[in-house]
């Protein structure tokens, strides 16, 4: 098992409870907490996960910690705008109350929060390459690739086909 499979079980572990723990039957309050708790652990680990496999020295650590922050924030907004269409288009299924309309406005906003995190990808590795080396910076892009992709599995397993 490769380096960054091994840090990243935990990650995945947790991702992988998250549905479940997000449908759980809890009042509205405790399920907040919970689910901020929740959030602020896997933020955790995700940190956890890039600082063991990046190997950075300690001038390019100050250097990229920063940037790293600002990514995730921008991520956040990102990921926001993705569970807000998400969350609408589960309204809407469970209702059994989806237009045609709503589809193609969903379609178009999802394929804008795709191009929005493009665009934030491109600018970090912009940022990265002034402060890692080549090789550094494309393990840090390969990392946060690899996360998405499992949050990515989870949520296309999660969510259902447009009827």
């Amino acid at each position: 098992m490769n380096k960054l499979l091994k840090s990243t079980m935990p990650f995945i572990l947790m991702l992988g409870l998250a549905p479940a723990f997000a449908q759980t039957k809890l009042a509205a309050a405790p399920a907040r907490d919970s689910m901020q708790i929740l959030r602020e652990k896997l933020k955790a680990d995700k940190k956890l996960v890039v600082a063991a496999n990046m190997e950075l020295k300690e001038a390019e650590a100050k250097a990229f910690w920063p940037i790293y922050e600002e990514y995730q924030k921008e991520l956040a907004k990102i990921n926001k705008r993705s569970a807000d269409l998400i969350n609408a288009y589960a309204k809407a299924y469970r209702k059994d109350d989806l237009k045609n309309d709503q589809a193609r406005k969903w379609t178009d906003d999802a394929i804008a929060v795709e191009a929005a995190a493009v665009d934030a990808k491109r600018a970090v590795v912009a940022k990265l390459n002034k402060v890692l080396t080549g090789k550094k910076m494309a393990r840090y892009i390969q990392i946060e690739n690899k996360i998405r992709a499992v949050v990515n599995y989870e949520l296309a397993d999660a969510v259902p086909l447009v009827q």
